[in-house]
């Protein structure tokens, strides 16, 4: 295998589209290099029965032509057609494994230990990176070399083929505060990047998570230093009805409530920042009850909106002062 996926595509025979796929990634068009000073970028991506997508996934990181991409597979022992694709690509794959895990955080933090790159992301396998997104992003560093991550816009892939521009995203800059403290969710971790270092003082992606290690591992990078939003889209994301993140609703609110205990946990008594926790837990609450909206579990939907109602009232008792996105 190779050590890094920084061979020029076409000089290597690369893999001709399957009849009847078009457009990016599937026309062998490489995006315009990277300006490096010799990063390596370490890109891990967890699949397991992906290969419906893999193999767009893959053309999508090794077409961005950065000199010099660092691409891990772990499989979590897919019976599909993943090994096929895997063996069609492996030129361009430094490291690759295919064995049961315990699960996608799991696999994030297996790929982690072996990564040995400047800066660090997970690529899902049903993800599509947008041409000259890489090389967006490691720009986004050079202009914000105090950033402890960069964080791209996602762009919605639905099942027909449609793309859709994500409603309300944050404007470009940096990643303010008070907004990551009461969403609990510091930026979007899909098509971005994140320093190597940072990463691995924060201990990687908590393995107990199976919907939400991105936000709460890039709360903790947001804690520790600033992140930013580039503008413009970086990635394609794929929304489907197998999504983990849309299976495991129950986990995802728990996992929501369990970042803003912990963060607010590790602040000093007297951070003034403290004040916000009343106003993450209404947020949190009110999120809630939009997911259970959305998955047609009005009952749940009321219950907390009702809490949410609840937490308001406690706050004002005690002349805290509820802050609204």
């Amino acid at each position: 295998m190779t050590t890094a996926a920084n061979q020029n595509a076409m000089a290597l025979d690369f893999p001709a589209a399957p009849t009847g796929k078009s457009g990016w990634p599937w026309e062998n068009t490489l995006a315009s290099p990277s300006k490096t000073n010799g990063e390596r970028v370490s890109i891990v991506v967890p699949c397991y029965q992906g290969g419906d997508y893999l193999e767009e996934s893959l053309r999508s990181l090794i077409l961005q032509n950065h000199p010099d991409l660092e691409i891990i597979v772990m499989d979590g022992g897919s019976t599909d057609n993943t090994p096929e694709i895997l063996a069609k690509y492996q030129p361009w794959i430094a490291r690759m494994e295919s064995k049961p895990d315990r699960g996608q955080s799991h696999a994030i933090n297996k790929g982690l230990a072996l990564a040995t790159g400047d800066y660090f992301n997970w690529h899902n396998a049903d993800d599509v990176l947008l041409p000259g997104s890489l090389r967006e992003t490691l720009a986004g560093f050079e202009t914000h070399p105090d950033a402890m991550y960069i964080s791209r816009h996602r762009k919605l892939l639905h099942t027909d083929g449609r793309e859709e521009e994500k409603p309300n995203r944050p404007r470009p800059g940096v990643v303010d505060i008070r907004r990551a403290l009461i969403s609990a969710c510091p930026g979007a971790q899909p098509g971005g990047l994140m320093r190597m270092d940072a990463v691995r003082e924060a201990g990687g992606v908590d393995e107990s998570f199976k919907c939400c290690m991105d936000e709460e591992l890039m709360m903790k990078l947001r804690m520790r230093g600033p992140g930013y939003y580039l503008d413009g889209p970086g990635i394609l994301f794929r929304v489907h009805p197998g999504q983990q993140s849309t299976v495991l609703l129950d986990e995802r609110i728990r996992e929501k409530f369990l970042i803003i205990d912990r963060v607010y946990a590790a602040m000093p008594e007297d951070d003034p920042l403290r004040e916000l926790r009343a106003s993450s837990l209404v947020f949190a609450s009110r999120h809630a009850a939009g997911l259970c909206e959305r998955a047609n579990h009005p009952l749940r939907a009321k219950a907390w909106k009702l809490r949410a109602l609840a937490h308001r009232l406690a706050a004002r008792a005690k002349g805290v002062e509820i802050e609204y996105l």
